[in-house]
Parts: C-alpha cells; sequence; structure tokens
C-alpha cells in the first residue's frame, strides 16, 4: 500500500512485545515497524507510539492525575502519545472527558 512505517498495538498491554520485535526485524528492509499500546479506558482512548515497557496499572475510568502520569510516563520513555477519536468521544454528552488543555500540560 505504500506505507513506509507501521505502528502495532493492543489495549492496554505490550504482551506481544517479542513477536513485534521479531516482526520489525524480519520486514526492517521493507517498512519501519514500532511497538505501542492502546490506553484504553471509560474517559479516554490515547496511543502511546514507541514505548517498550508498561508498568502503571491502566484504571477504567483514570482520574486526570492518573491520566498526566501515563502520558508522562510515555514521553520519560520516549515515546508520543496521540488521543483516539476525540471529537467523537468528547461529544457523546459526557462531562468527564479529559479537557484538551489538560492533555497538553
Amino acid at each position: 500500500m505504500g506505507f513506509n512505517a507501521c505502528v502495532i498495538t493492543d489495549h492496554n498491554t505490550l504482551k506481544n512485545s517479542d513477536d513485534i520485535a521479531e516482526m520489525a526485524l524480519k520486514y526492517q528492509n521493507e517498512i519501519v515497524v514500532i511497538q505501542g499500546m492502546e490506553y484504553t479506558t471509560s474517559r479516554i482512548h490515547m496511543n502511546f507510539i514507541g514505548i517498550y515497557s508498561w508498568n502503571l496499572r491502566v484504571p477504567i475510568v483514570p482520574t486526570d492525575q492518573e491520566i498526566l502520569e501515563a502520558i508522562e510516563e510515555v514521553h520519560q520513555q520516549g515515546g508520543v502519545v496521540s488521543v483516539n477519536h476525540y471529537i467523537r468521544t468528547e461529544s457523546k454528552d459526557r462531562d468527564d472527558f479529559p479537557s484538551r488543555e489538560l492533555l497538553i500540560q
């Protein structure tokens, strides 16, 4: 399809890290394969790109502080955070979705 990179994530786990590392090595001359994890909760879904370990709990209903701690952990590993389907999630008449201001701190 013409892509030169691919991020592979699983919900709230890195248990497939060995398989992804093997795939990255196997296809290293064709495509860049990057490990990641989708942080999936009732308040927010985020992709953590380029991380290789995760020791924090992923709560079902995280506090703002727990979300910020997760983001900080990713940044400490040199990873990147993206928020998934922000507008769609925010517009479901919910008042507990983290604000953009919180997320860009």
